[in-house]
C-alpha cells in the first residue's frame, strides 16, 4: 500500500493554519539533502553538490495556492537552526496538520499507475507488505520550476 495525500493536502495543511503561524512558516527555509539511505555512497552525494535551498511554504505555480513543502527524510535542517530542532518543528507541524480528512490509501491492484505532483501531494511508503514478494517501482522525475 502506498499512503498518499490527496491533491488539495498540502494546501489544505496550511490554509487552515491560524494567520500569526502562517506568517511564521512563510519565513522559513528547508536545507535539503539526499535521503540517509545505504545504498547512497559518497560519490552520489558529491555530485548532488551544495543542498538546495527551498522556501517551506511555497506557492503552486499552475494554481497559485500555498502549501507546506517538505520531505521530513531530506530536511537536513531549517536555515538558521539545528538539524535536531528543525525534525522537531516539522515533525510537530506535520502531527497537526496531517489529519484523516485529507489522506488517501491506495490499495495496490496489478496494473494500477498512480501519478502524484509532488508540489501538492505529501506521500509516504508503508512496509505493511510482505517483503520477499518484491515489486517494481519505477520513479520518473519531470523537470520543474524552482519553489518560490
Amino acid at each position: 500500500d502506498l499512503h498518499l495525500s490527496l491533491r488539495r493536502q498540502r494546501q489544505m495543511c496550511i490554509r487552515d493554519r491560524p494567520q500569526s503561524e502562517k506568517i511564521k512558516l512563510s519565513r522559513l527555509e528547508t536545507v535539503n539533502k539526499i535521503e540517509d539511505f545505504a545504498y547512497i555512497d559518497e560519490s552520489a552525494r558529491e555530485k548532488f553538490g551544495k543542498l538546495p535551498i527551498h522556501p517551506l511554504i511555497r506557492t503552486h505555480p499552475d494554481t497559485g495556492r500555498k502549501a507546506i513543502y517538505v520531505h521530513p527524510g531530506k530536511l537536513e535542517k531549517l536555515v538558521g537552526m539545528e538539524p535536531a530542532e528543525s525534525q522537531y518543528i516539522i515533525q510537530t507541524l506535520l502531527d497537526k496538520v496531517l489529519t484523516p480528512d485529507i489522506c488517501y490509501r491506495h490499495k495496490w491492484r496489478k496494473g494500477d499507475l498512480l501519478l502524484c505532483d509532488n508540489r501538492a501531494v505529501l506521500h509516504l511508503a508503508h512496509h505493511d507488505y510482505d517483503l520477499n514478494e518484491g515489486r517494481i517501482m519505477h520513479r520518473i522525475l519531470i523537470k520543474g520550476e524552482r519553489p518560490v
